[in-house]
Protein backbone atom coordinates (compact mmCIF):
# COMPACT_ATOMS: atom_id res chain seq x y z
CA UNK A 1 0.00 0.00 0.00
CA UNK A 2 2.87 2.36 1.23
CA UNK A 3 4.33 2.04 -2.72
CA UNK A 4 0.98 2.21 -4.42
CA UNK A 5 0.55 5.53 -2.59
CA UNK A 6 4.03 6.48 -3.45
CA UNK A 7 3.73 6.18 -7.03
CA UNK A 8 0.49 8.31 -6.62
CA UNK A 9 2.24 10.84 -5.06
CA UNK A 10 4.41 10.51 -7.87
CA UNK A 11 2.66 10.36 -10.46
CA UNK A 12 0.47 13.94 -8.25
CA UNK A 13 3.84 15.32 -8.33
CA UNK A 14 4.45 15.10 -11.80
CA UNK A 15 1.27 16.50 -12.59
CA UNK A 16 1.84 19.42 -10.20
CA UNK A 17 5.05 20.12 -11.40
CA UNK A 18 3.17 19.97 -14.75
CA UNK A 19 0.61 22.17 -14.02
CA UNK A 20 2.94 24.47 -12.46
CA UNK A 21 4.96 24.86 -15.56
CA UNK A 22 1.85 25.12 -18.12
CA UNK A 23 0.99 28.32 -15.04
CA UNK A 24 4.20 29.62 -15.54
CA UNK A 25 4.09 29.54 -19.37
CA UNK A 26 0.68 30.80 -19.38
CA UNK A 27 1.38 34.07 -17.11
CA UNK A 28 4.85 34.66 -19.35
CA UNK A 29 2.67 34.65 -22.28
CA UNK A 30 -0.63 36.64 -20.30
CA UNK A 31 2.35 39.30 -19.66
CA UNK A 32 3.78 39.39 -23.23
CA UNK A 33 0.11 40.05 -24.36
CA UNK A 34 -1.41 41.77 -21.34
CA UNK A 35 0.35 45.31 -21.26
CA UNK A 36 1.58 46.68 -18.08
CA UNK A 37 -0.28 48.36 -15.31
CA UNK A 38 1.03 51.60 -16.30
CA UNK A 39 0.43 51.46 -19.70
CA UNK A 40 -3.11 50.14 -19.47
CA UNK A 41 -3.76 53.52 -16.61
CA UNK A 42 -2.29 55.56 -19.49
CA UNK A 43 -4.28 53.81 -21.87
CA UNK A 44 -7.50 54.14 -19.33
CA UNK A 45 -6.71 57.85 -18.90
CA UNK A 46 -7.03 58.25 -22.78
CA UNK A 47 -9.81 56.32 -23.32
CA UNK A 48 -11.39 59.03 -20.58
CA UNK A 49 -9.90 61.62 -22.61
CA UNK A 50 -11.36 60.21 -26.06
CA UNK A 51 -14.82 60.22 -24.13
CA UNK A 52 -14.64 63.49 -23.06
CA UNK A 53 -13.96 64.76 -26.56
CA UNK A 54 -16.14 62.32 -28.08
CA UNK A 55 -18.85 63.98 -25.65
CA UNK A 56 -17.81 67.59 -26.39
CA UNK A 57 -18.20 67.00 -30.01
CA UNK A 58 -21.48 64.86 -29.78
CA UNK A 59 -22.61 68.22 -28.10
CA UNK A 60 -21.25 70.28 -29.93
CA UNK A 61 -23.04 67.78 -33.06
CA UNK A 62 -26.05 68.06 -31.74
CA UNK A 63 -26.26 72.24 -31.53
CA UNK A 64 -24.88 72.35 -35.29
CA UNK A 65 -27.96 70.23 -36.07
CA UNK A 66 -29.98 71.58 -34.29
CA UNK A 67 -28.54 75.37 -35.18
CA UNK A 68 -28.88 73.53 -38.88
CA UNK A 69 -32.74 72.84 -38.39
CA UNK A 70 -33.36 76.69 -37.26
CA UNK A 71 -31.57 77.71 -40.26
CA UNK A 72 -33.37 75.73 -42.90
CA UNK A 73 -36.48 76.50 -41.56
CA UNK A 74 -35.46 80.57 -41.48
CA UNK A 75 -34.52 79.65 -44.99
CA UNK A 76 -37.95 77.58 -45.86
CA UNK A 77 -38.94 81.22 -44.29
CA UNK A 78 -37.23 83.25 -46.58
CA UNK A 79 -38.12 81.12 -49.73
CA UNK A 80 -41.72 81.73 -49.16
CA UNK A 81 -41.13 85.31 -48.38
CA UNK A 82 -39.14 85.47 -51.44
CA UNK A 83 -41.96 84.22 -53.44
CA UNK A 84 -44.61 85.87 -51.67
CA UNK A 85 -42.52 89.34 -52.72
CA UNK A 86 -41.98 87.83 -56.88
CA UNK A 87 -45.81 87.27 -56.82
CA UNK A 88 -46.00 90.86 -55.39
CA UNK A 89 -43.86 92.28 -57.19
CA UNK A 90 -44.97 90.70 -60.64
CA UNK A 91 -48.89 92.07 -59.36
CA UNK A 92 -47.17 95.62 -59.16
CA UNK A 93 -45.31 95.58 -62.05
CA UNK A 94 -48.56 95.16 -63.66
CA UNK A 95 -50.71 97.79 -62.23
CA UNK A 96 -47.38 100.10 -63.16
CA UNK A 97 -47.74 98.83 -66.42
CA UNK A 98 -51.38 99.70 -66.89
CA UNK A 99 -51.11 103.36 -64.92
CA UNK A 100 -48.15 103.60 -67.68
CA UNK A 101 -50.71 102.49 -70.55
CA UNK A 102 -53.30 104.98 -68.70
CA UNK A 103 -51.17 107.91 -68.71
CA UNK A 104 -50.34 107.51 -72.28
CA UNK A 105 -53.92 107.18 -73.45
CA UNK A 106 -54.71 109.84 -71.29
CA UNK A 107 -51.63 112.13 -72.74
CA UNK A 108 -53.01 111.04 -76.35
CA UNK A 109 -56.49 112.12 -75.27
CA UNK A 110 -55.21 115.25 -73.90
CA UNK A 111 -53.18 115.98 -77.27
CA UNK A 112 -56.35 115.14 -79.61
CA UNK A 113 -58.69 117.56 -76.67
CA UNK A 114 -56.15 120.26 -76.88
CA UNK A 115 -56.06 120.15 -80.34
CA UNK A 116 -59.87 120.34 -80.53
CA UNK A 117 -60.43 122.88 -78.22
CA UNK A 118 -57.85 125.15 -80.09
CA UNK A 119 -59.48 124.49 -83.27
CA UNK A 120 -63.44 125.15 -81.48
CA UNK A 121 -61.51 128.71 -80.30
CA UNK A 122 -60.14 129.11 -83.85
CA UNK A 123 -63.51 128.72 -85.09
CA UNK A 124 -64.85 130.81 -82.40
CA UNK A 125 -63.10 133.86 -83.53
CA UNK A 126 -63.58 133.09 -87.21
CA UNK A 127 -67.44 133.03 -86.42
CA UNK A 128 -67.02 136.20 -83.60
CA UNK A 129 -64.89 137.68 -86.70
CA UNK A 130 -67.23 137.16 -89.07
CA UNK A 131 -70.30 138.38 -86.83
CA UNK A 132 -68.43 141.65 -86.73
CA UNK A 133 -68.33 141.65 -90.21
CA UNK A 134 -72.49 140.71 -90.86
CA UNK A 135 -72.97 143.02 -87.59
CA UNK A 136 -71.10 145.71 -88.89
CA UNK A 137 -72.54 145.40 -92.35
CA UNK A 138 -75.77 144.66 -91.09
CA UNK A 139 -75.48 148.08 -89.17
CA UNK A 140 -74.64 149.78 -92.85
CA UNK A 141 -77.59 148.60 -94.01
CA UNK A 142 -79.65 149.67 -90.98
CA UNK A 143 -78.53 152.86 -91.17
CA UNK A 144 -78.96 153.20 -95.37
CA UNK A 145 -82.53 151.66 -94.97
CA UNK A 146 -83.34 154.11 -92.65
CA UNK A 147 -81.51 157.03 -94.29
CA UNK A 148 -84.10 155.99 -97.21
CA UNK A 149 -86.66 155.60 -94.93
CA UNK A 150 -86.38 159.35 -93.72
CA UNK A 151 -86.08 160.47 -97.35
CA UNK A 152 -88.74 158.75 -98.50
CA UNK A 153 -90.84 160.49 -95.18
CA UNK A 154 -89.16 163.92 -96.20
CA UNK A 155 -90.27 163.50 -99.81
CA UNK A 156 -94.23 161.89 -98.61
CA UNK A 157 -93.78 165.25 -96.18
CA UNK A 158 -93.21 167.26 -98.94
CA UNK A 159 -96.57 165.57 -101.08
CA UNK A 160 -98.37 166.02 -98.79
CA UNK A 161 -97.78 169.39 -97.64
CA UNK A 162 -98.65 170.23 -101.26
CA UNK A 163 -101.40 168.41 -101.02
CA UNK A 164 -102.44 170.44 -97.72
CA UNK A 165 -102.11 173.48 -99.57
CA UNK A 166 -104.55 172.28 -101.37
CA UNK A 167 -107.02 172.08 -98.62
CA UNK A 168 -106.85 168.04 -97.74
CA UNK A 169 -105.92 167.54 -94.37
CA UNK A 170 -104.21 164.30 -94.08
CA UNK A 171 -102.19 162.70 -90.70
CA UNK A 172 -98.66 162.11 -90.50
CA UNK A 173 -96.45 159.84 -88.64
CA UNK A 174 -93.64 161.37 -86.84
CA UNK A 175 -90.48 159.00 -87.99
CA UNK A 176 -89.20 156.69 -85.22
CA UNK A 177 -85.40 155.73 -85.81
CA UNK A 178 -84.61 152.37 -85.95
CA UNK A 179 -82.02 151.41 -83.11
CA UNK A 180 -80.36 148.23 -83.44
CA UNK A 181 -79.53 146.01 -80.08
Amino acid sequence: KFEHEKKRLMILEDQYKQALQELNEKKDNLKAVRPSTAKMNHDKRDIRLKENQLDKALVKFNDLQSSNRNLRKDIDVMRKQLKNQHRVNFALRNEISNIIDNAKKSGVDSNKSQKSTEAVQNRILALKAKHEIDKNLFENQITQLQEKLKEREDSELDRTKGRSEMGKTSTTAGAVEFANP
